[in-house]
Parts: C-alpha cells; sequence; structure tokens
C-alpha cells in the first residue's frame, strides 16, 4: 500500500512539472493512439468506412505519416481515388521520417493512381485569391497541392474582391497532368455616374406650375387694374 500511494504521489508531482500544455499533448497522443489501433482493427476486419473515420479522427489529435498513409489505402480500397492521390501526395511531402519501404510502397501506389486521373498545379500570382474546382472551394493561393480530378470536363475559377475573375473549363484525359499561372487583374474604377436629366413627368410638373403662376400674375395685375378704374 505504501509503494502504491508513493507511486501515485510520483505521478501527481511528474504532472505538475510537465505542465498543463504538455499533459494536454500527451492526452492527445494517447487517444490519437488508440483511434490509430481501432483504425487498424478495422482496416483488417474490411470495414474501410470504420477505419476511415477513426484514421481521421486520430489525425486531427495527433498527425502523424502513418496515419496519411492508412488514410490512403482506405480510400483506394473505397475506390475514392481522387481523393487518395491527395492524401498520397501529403504523405510524400510530409513522409521524412518514413521508412524507406513506405515511401516507396506510397511512390507505387501514387504512380498507379495518376494514369486513371487527371491534374492542375495552379499557380497564382494573387495571393489570397479563393479558387473553386466545378464550384466546389479547393482553398486559396498560394495553393501547394495538387488538384486532382477524374477525367472529363471541369471548370476552375479564382476570385478575390477588387479583381477581375478568372474561369477556363478545359476538357482532361486520364493521365494528363498540366500546370496552370493565374494573375489576376485589378478591378477598373466605374467612372462616376452622369447626371440624370429631369424625367418628362418631371418637367410637364413643373410647366404647368409655371402656367399656374403666370394665371394667378394676370388675374392678380387684371384686378389691380379694375380698381384704379373705379
Amino acid at each position: 500500500m505504501p509503494d502504491a500511494r508513493r507511486l501515485l504521489l510520483m505521478l501527481l508531482a511528474a504532472m505538475l512539472l510537465l505542465g498543463p500544455a504538455e499533459v494536454r499533448a500527451d492526452d492527445r497522443k494517447a487517444r490519437a493512439g488508440a483511434l490509430f489501433k481501432q483504425g487498424n482493427a478495422s482496416y483488417a476486419a474490411g470495414d474501410y468506412v470504420g477505419a476511415l473515420k477513426n484514421y481521421r479522427a486520430a489525425r486531427d489529435l495527433s498527425a502523424s505519416y502513418k496515419i496519411d498513409l492508412n488514410i490512403a489505402f482506405c480510400l483506394l480500397k473505397l475506390d475514392r481515388k481522387v481523393e487518395a492521390a491527395g492524401e498520397l501526395e501529403r504523405f510524400m511531402a510530409y513522409a521524412a521520417e518514413a521508412p524507406t519501404r513506405a515511401v516507396t510502397l506510397a511512390r507505387k501506389r501514387l504512380d498507379k493512381v495518376r494514369t486513371q486521373l487527371a491534374s492542375v498545379r495552379v499557380r497564382c500570382e494573387t495571393s489570397g485569391a479563393a479558387l473553386t474546382l466545378d464550384g466546389k472551394a479547393v482553398g486559396r493561393c498560394p495553393l501547394t497541392r495538387r488538384l486532382y480530378m477524374k477525367p472529363g470536363m471541369h471548370r476552375l475559377e479564382a476570385t478575390l474582391p477588387g479583381h477581375r475573375a478568372f474561369a477556363k473549363a478545359k476538357q482532361q484525359a486520364a493521365g494528363e497532368h498540366r500546370e496552370l499561372t493565374i494573375r489576376l487583374a485589378p478591378a477598373p474604377i466605374p467612372a462616376p455616374a452622369p447626371s440624370r436629366a429631369p424625367s418628362a413627368a418631371a418637367a410637364e410638373a413643373e410647366e404647368e406650375t409655371a402656367r399656374s403662376r403666370a394665371k394667378r400674375t394676370r388675374r392678380r395685375a387684371a384686378a389691380r387694374a379694375s380698381c384704379a378704374t373705379t
């Protein structure tokens, strides 16, 4: 009993020394590890949807190249090649610590899926421009990742307040991977609106007012002349 009490006190002291932020970070990693194991179990059982859900929840807590690669494999099993290609590229970009075997496997899978998809890498010289692909938001410039898509007609748009919008539609074949440079020109400053001429109704009303005023003036003049002769 004294040993157990002493161990508990030592654990509490260690938590105090680590501080709240480090304890939270360790807790997030522990929870991510548990979700990763659940994902592995689901994957082994053929439940790729459940595995994908657990892997993504784990990555939200603590990013890891292992999670990126497993997410890509789940997406391939689910025949979601467009998303899988993006995840494989993410893995390749952040896999400096990954073993050579894993990198080689990921490269082979990416090379294969690229033959079945099309893609575009956008180089935008207007920072902050919002990009949409087929009406779906895909990020803002500068965009570092390649945009993958199924073969077919696709429309890319870029917008930024105060600039002319960019839009381009193009038919892309499987295995076609292109580069596209976008530069949004400033929108022209609109000229001031010309002063509006009075409408016909307003002009007619003014004329009627003038005629009425003239009639009253003539009546008063006639009245004064009548008074002078009597």
